[in-house]
């Protein structure tokens, strides 16, 4: 809408002069000048505004450009994530060098800046001290075994209320709180629906199934 009056405002101001003109009285020099001044500055004004429009056209242009490249470089990113776990995942009987809560390597990383529980589950010194300040109850247990043990209560209780043995899939629980440490930092492309439906997978299932949304470009919302 706002760009449809952008681009309809300097014919508007075309019309008005060339009105002029045409309503301007024969042989009367001293007012055909006075409307000639008029619409000359109205001309320069048509013609300032276009350059106006222009200019709003190309930042506009621009920014979504840079919006689209940003969008796809954050799919690419959470793709290579999701590779680390796939590549993980291959990796049966060694300990899981990435950091759940971030989903980064920790094996480069420095002794004094990571801290590893007698679990073998490894974390930087920053996310599991965010975690802690974010769950203050659960301060000196690792955040994946806890989270783990609350799931397996919660399952053990629902199956007590409907009177019947609650069965699910084995679930690597460290996959588990990866995939949602994933959905914290991607919402948008890990949903709460491929938390759902990947949440008894492996994770070389998760590669396949990942899919970069949709960008919806600015000028869409501008030609409303």
């Amino acid at each position: 809408m706002y760009l449809k009056i952008l681009i309809l405002w300097p014919c508007v101001v075309l019309n008005v002069a060339a009105s002029k003109f045409r309503a301007a009285p024969q042989g009367s020099v001293k007012y055909s000048e006075e409307v000639q001044a008029l619409a000359l500055a109205m001309l320069c004004c048509m013609a300032a505004l276009l350059g106006l429009i222009l200019a709003v056209v190309i930042v506009c242009f621009l920014l979504d450009r840079a919006l689209s490249w940003k969008h796809q470089a954050t799919y690419y990113a959470c793709r290579r994530q999701v590779q680390k776990v796939q590549e993980e995942a291959l990796m049966k009987g060694k300990d899981l060098s990435l950091c759940p809560c971030c989903v980064e390597c920790t094996s480069n990383t420095p002794a004094q800046k990571k801290v590893k529980f007698f679990c073998g589950h490894s974390y930087h010194l920053h996310c599991i001290n965010r975690w802690f300040q974010e769950n203050p109850t659960s301060v000196g247990s690792c955040p994946v075994c806890e989270v783990g043990k609350l799931q397996q209560e919660l399952q053990k209780c629902c199956g007590n209320e409907k009177g019947e043995i609650y069965i699910d899939a084995p679930r690597d629980e460290a996959q588990t709180f990866i995939l949602h440490s994933l959905n914290r930092r991607y919402p948008t492309i890990i949903t709460e629906e491929c938390l759902e439906s990947w949440a008894g997978c492996n994770a070389e299932l998760w590669i396949t199934e990942l899919k970069c949304p949709r960008y919806t470009s600015i000028f869409k919302f501008l030609g409303k």
